[in-house]
């Protein structure tokens, strides 16, 4: 994985997030304002500056390492070694057998107890 490197905040990165907000706001205030019209028409009002929101947000310092987390992302998961068909059936089987096992140990648990009780409350069993 690569160094963990600050990007260094722009004087503009303050007026790129105002415009982010300032997106947002015009896509959800556009979303209710068509409220009568068509479905497709309020996705649209509300989609696009939502995009342009998104967008804008990537030219950002925070945006850039956004977008470098994302590659670090993708290069550690080439690295990971999945298990076989074989191996994960053979595990969950396990893990299958395992819960039903611990299921019954807790459910005969619960029956002794109960009975226990009601015998020392004296109310049978």
């Amino acid at each position: 994985m690569t160094a963990d490197v600050q990007e260094p905040r722009t004087s503009l990165d303050g007026a790129k997030f105002a415009g982010v907000a300032l997106c947002v706001g015009l896509g959800i205030g556009a979303f209710y304002y068509l409220g009568e019209s068509g479905r497709l028409l309020r996705l649209l009002a509300l989609l696009i500056p939502v995009l342009a929101a998104a967008a804008l947000f990537l030219t950002t310092a925070q945006g850039r390492s956004l977008i470098g987390f994302g590659r670090d992302t993708q290069i550690e998961i080439r690295k990971v070694v999945w298990p076989s068909r074989q191996e994960t059936i053979k595990t969950t089987g396990s893990i299958i057998a395992i819960v039903i096992v611990t299921a019954l140990f807790l459910w005969m648990l619960d029956l002794m107890l109960g009975g226990f009780t009601r015998w020392l409350l004296g109310q049978g069993g």
